[in-house]
């Protein structure tokens, strides 16, 4: 029981952490990339 309680617990914190970043891509997609390391990875 408590591994279904505390799994569906990270899928909605990976659920609201998705939305966060989809909020902050639109906001700043540049500096989110940044963050993420891809524009670092891509430039190298």
């Amino acid at each position: 029981m408590e591994g279904i309680l505390s799994g569906s617990c990270a899928s909605r914190r990976l659920i609201w952490r998705i939305a966060q970043l989809n909020q902050a891509y639109q906001d700043e997609p540049l500096e989110v990339a940044r963050r993420a390391g891809w524009f670092g990875a891509t430039r190298r």
